[in-house]
């Protein structure tokens, strides 16, 4: 659902962010709720990159917001 929201209402870097962390949130429930565990290291590093990522746009975005305000 929130995915859904976001593709209506947001602009297409924030879709691709939100596609990413659907598919790590996914994995890491699937562990949680099944038991599943079967984390490669390609997984751990992509999962890391995608959630690096995120918080760096968001750092960004935050900022550049600010700076507009102030001015």
């Amino acid at each position: 659902m929130i995915v859904a929201a976001t593709m209506k209402y947001a602009d297409n870097i924030l879709k691709t962010f939100s596609t990413s962390i659907s598919m790590v949130v996914s994995c890491l429930l699937s562990y949680i709720l099944l038991g599943d565990l079967n984390l490669t290291p390609n997984f751990v590093l992509g999962a890391s990159v995608i959630i690096l990522a995120t918080v760096v746009y968001a750092r960004a975005s935050t900022h550049h917001q600010q700076r507009s305000t102030q001015k």
